[in-house]
């Protein structure tokens, strides 16, 4: 079976939905087409960022955003039931204009892939490492960099944090993931708002103790993950 594949510098995979993750059935939906979950697994597990992409929901077809918002959330309810993973799904942003973007710089180099057999067979060639031990991998270049990118400090004190609110009103003790059940995002956005003002309001009063200040930057970091939780379902 093959997949046509467009991939870009910001590790962007371009998954068509009809006809590649799920058999035609337009304008309902089909089953999933045989190795489909398995693959957009095997990206997930290469550190790329496979994006649904459909005529469905494409500016060309649909004008209106509230149609939009029902076909995307139609897609959604899709993948989840399928158990198929994603990166994000492409709600306006056509495949020709994606590509055009990705020509306007170096730094949006594109190149065209495609899955054949159970192989993938890419235009762009990466690098090796070699190590002293004798041992080699492929270049980290274009991986995701959790090392780098996050704080093992502020995650420590997230992490206090958010022990030290475990507690609910009726004394019995929550759940770490307790928050992950579904909360909506309005009411992330209505708290973000609030802690984000007393953080304000800390960041002119710098005599104030900062843990007071630490707390209110925490509570903002919680309502933020928790939106961005709510998004990616």
């Amino acid at each position: 079976e093959k997949y046509e594949l467009y991939y870009q510098a910001s590790q962007e995979v371009l998954v068509d939905f009809d006809g590649t993750l799920c058999e035609f059935a337009y304008p309902a939906l089909g089953e999933p087409r045989r190795g489909a979950k398995t693959f957009m697994e095997w990206l997930m597990r290469k550190g790329l960022r496979p994006v649904v992409w459909s005529s469905r929901i494409s500016g060309t077809y649909i004008s209106a955003d509230t149609e939009k918002r029902r076909i995307v959330n139609q897609l959604r309810q899709w993948l989840k039931k399928h158990e198929i993973p994603y990166y994000a799904i492409d709600a306006g942003m056509t495949v020709a204009w994606r590509l055009a973007r990705a020509r306007l710089g170096p730094t949006h180099a594109s190149a065209s892939m495609r899955f054949i057999d159970g192989k993938l067979h890419a235009g762009r060639r990466y690098k090796m490492r070699n190590f002293e031990s004798g041992a080699t991998r492929d270049s980290d270049e274009d991986k995701l960099d959790f090392e780098g990118f996050l704080s093992p400090d502020v995650l420590w004190r997230f992490a206090q944090y958010m022990h030290a609110h475990r507690t609910q009103a009726d004394g019995k003790l929550r759940a770490s993931d307790n928050w992950q059940k579904g909360i909506p995002q309005d009411a992330y956005m209505k708290s973000a708002w609030r802690h984000f003002m007393e953080w304000w309001v800390l960041h002119r009063r710098p005599y104030i103790h900062t843990e007071e200040r630490r707390d209110a930057l925490c509570a903002l970091l919680f309502n933020v993950m928790g939106y961005l939780h709510e998004e990616n379902q």
